[in-house]
C-alpha cells in the first residue's frame, strides 16, 4: 500500500473513532440527564434564542404601535427594521423548533443513543440557523444605531432652534 493510501485509511479510522466516541459520550450524557432536558451548549443557545425572541417581539410591537398612534408613516429605516424583526421571528421559531427536537426522552439506552444521533445530525441545521440569526442581529443593531443617531440629530436641531 502506498503511503498516501495508508494515510487516507488512517485518517478515516481516526474520524470514525472520533465520531463513535462522540456518540457514546453524548448517549451517556443523555441517558443520565433528566427528561425534557436539552444537552450542554444547546441549553444556553435555547435560553439566548428565547431572550432574543422576547426582545424582538417587544421591538416589533413598539414599531407597530408607533406607526398606529402617530398616524404617520414609518421612516424607511423603521420599515427595514420592522422587516428584520419579522424575518428574525421566523428564524427564531425554526431554531427553537430544532432545539426542542433535541430534548431528551431518556427511557432506555437505545432511545438515548438515537437521541444522540439526532443531536449530532441536527447540529449543522442549528449552526446554520444560528449564523443567520446572528447576521440579522447585527443588522438590527446597525439599524437601531442609525435610528438613534437620527433621533439625536433631530433633538439637537430642535434644541438649538
Amino acid at each position: 500500500m502506498d503511503p498516501l493510501t495508508a494515510l487516507s485509511v488512517a485518517s478515516n479510522v481516526v474520524q470514525f473513532i472520533d465520531f463513535t466516541s462522540k456518540v457514546i459520550n453524548l448517549t451517556w450524557n443523555v441517558y443520565r440527564s433528566k427528561p425534557d432536558d436539552i444537552t450542554g451548549e444547546f441549553y444556553y443557545l435555547t435560553r439566548i434564542t428565547e431572550d432574543f425572541q422576547r426582545h424582538n417581539h417587544e421591538l416589533k410591537a413598539s414599531l407597530q404601535q408607533h406607526s398606529s398612534t402617530d398616524q404617520s408613516r414609518l421612516l424607511a429605516a423603521d420599515i427595514e427594521l420592522l422587516q428584520i424583526c419579522e424575518d428574525c421571528e421566523s428564524i427564531n421559531k425554526k431554531l427553537l423548533a430544532a432545539l426542542n427536537r433535541l430534548k431528551s426522552s431518556k427511557d432506555t439506552v437505545w432511545k438515548s443513543f438515537l437521541h444522540a444521533l439526532r443531536t449530532i445530525w441536527g447540529e449543522a441545521e442549528i449552526v446554520g440557523l444560528r449564523q443567520v440569526l446572528e447576521g440579522y442581529r447585527q443588522q438590527m443593531t446597525l439599524r437601531l444605531l442609525g435610528a438613534l443617531r437620527y433621533e439625536c440629530t433631530v433633538y439637537r436641531l430642535l434644541k438649538n432652534n
